[in-house]
């Protein structure tokens, strides 16, 4: 199987020149900015994000619909772990 296998499922990564999306290095308004510029690209909005703060450790967590924009607006509120899986549609 491939993510083409999948065609509801978007993968995206940003690059440099698209500057900062982390909340760890940059000021908020400008890290909501690139995020926003971003994802307009691929036709998806801040409040259908949860993000994934890394451990570096083993643990895979479950999300769901009430998860979504968890750590989308601010570092608080992401979600801490290695890998998120969900059997809901859209997140």
């Amino acid at each position: 199987m491939t993510f083409s296998d999948f065609s509801n499922i978007v993968f995206a990564s940003s690059t440099l020149d698209q500057d900062n999306m982390s909340f760890v290095f940059g000021k908020d308004r400008r890290v909501l900015n690139n995020r926003k510029k971003f994802l307009s690209g691929f036709g998806l909005e801040l409040n259908k994000l949860v993000i994934l703060n890394l451990k570096h450790e083993d643990q895979v967590l479950a999300v769901s619909n009430t998860d979504l924009c968890k750590g989308a607006r601010n570092l608080k509120g992401s979600i801490q772990g290695d890998g998120l899986i969900t059997s809901d549609k859209n997140v």
